[in-house]
C-alpha cells in the first residue's frame, strides 16, 4: 500500500508522455503522407491534383507546378480517342495519388527577387523529378509557356505516346484542350478577350485560341481532336455543382 501512490504517479507520467508523443506525431505527420523539398526546406503538403499543392500549416503557399499539366480531377470532363470521361478522370486521380506518394525536389520560379505567380495567385514552382516521372508514365502532358525549353520532357512524352502509356493508350490528339473561357464570363480587365488553351502533344507548347462563343454550362467543346466540358470554377464543387459532374 505504501508504494501505490508512487506506482500511480509513474503510470500517470508514462501515460502523459505517451499522449504528448502521439499528439506530436499527429501534428507533424503530413495530411496525406506527402513531403517534398521546396526551396531547400522540407514541407508537408496536400496535393489538390497532380500539378498543384498547398503547404500544410501555411495557407499563404499555394502552388502550381510548371512545365506539365495533369488532367482535370473535379469531374469526367475530358474526352478524346476511345476514352470516356470517367476513364480520363481515373487517369487524373492516378496522377494525384502518384504525386502524393513520392518525395520530390522543387524550387520557386522567380521574377527578380519575387516569386512568380500564375493568374490565380498561386506561386509557380518547378519540380523536375516529378515532371519527368509523371510525363514518362503518361499521367501528365508537357505544357510550356513563353518559348520555354524542356527537350528531355518532350522526348519523354514522345516515348510515352509511342508506347501508349497512361492517357495515350486509347488515342493521341494533336493537342490536349486544357481550359475554356466563355464570352459571358465577368472579368475585371475590360480588355480581356475569351480564349481556349490547348497543349500541343508534339512540341508541348501552350497555345491560346481566341473566340467569341458564349458557352453553356456542361457544353462539350472540341478542338484539335480533344474535347472538354465547359464548367466554370463556381460550378465545380458544393451546392452549385454542375449536373454533368454529379
Amino acid at each position: 500500500m505504501v508504494y501505490r501512490p508512487l506506482i500511480i504517479a509513474c503510470m500517470f507520467l508514462v501515460s502523459t508522455e505517451l499522449g504528448i508523443a502521439l499528439a506530436e506525431s499527429r501534428t507533424t505527420t503530413p495530411e496525406n503522407g506527402s513531403t517534398l523539398e521546396l526551396g531547400g526546406t522540407t514541407y508537408s503538403v496536400k496535393w489538390q491534383d497532380g500539378d498543384s499543392f498547398r503547404v500544410i500549416g501555411n495557407e499563404a503557399i499555394k502552388t502550381r507546378v510548371t512545365q506539365f499539366n495533369t488532367l482535370e480531377s473535379y469531374g469526367p470532363v475530358h474526352r478524346w480517342g476511345d476514352w470516356t470521361g470517367a476513364e480520363l478522370k481515373a487517369i487524373a486521380d492516378k496522377a494525384t495519388t502518384f504525386a502524393a506518394n513520392g518525395r520530390w525536389s522543387c524550387t520557386f520560379v522567380r521574377e527578380g527577387m519575387s516569386r512568380k505567380k500564375d493568374g490565380y495567385g498561386r506561386s509557380l514552382v518547378q519540380c523536375d523529378d516529378l515532371a519527368m516521372a509523371l510525363v514518362t508514365e503518361g499521367l501528365a502532358h508537357v505544357l510550356l509557356f513563353n518559348n520555354e525549353k524542356a527537350d528531355e520532357l518532350v522526348q519523354a512524352q514522345q516515348e510515352a505516346i509511342k508506347n501508349r502509356r497512361g492517357m495515350w493508350e486509347k488515342g493521341v490528339p494533336s493537342a490536349v484542350l486544357t481550359s475554356l473561357h466563355s464570352v459571358s464570363e465577368e472579368r475585371k480587365d475590360p480588355s480581356w478577350l475569351p480564349y481556349n488553351r490547348v497543349g500541343s502533344t508534339r512540341t508541348g507548347n501552350s497555345l491560346t485560341v481566341s473566340h467569341d462563343r458564349d458557352y453553356q454550362l456542361c457544353e462539350e467543346v472540341c478542338m484539335r481532336e480533344s474535347c472538354l466540358l465547359y464548367v466554370p470554377y463556381a460550378h465545380r464543387y458544393g451546392p452549385t455543382k454542375a449536373p454533368c459532374l454529379q
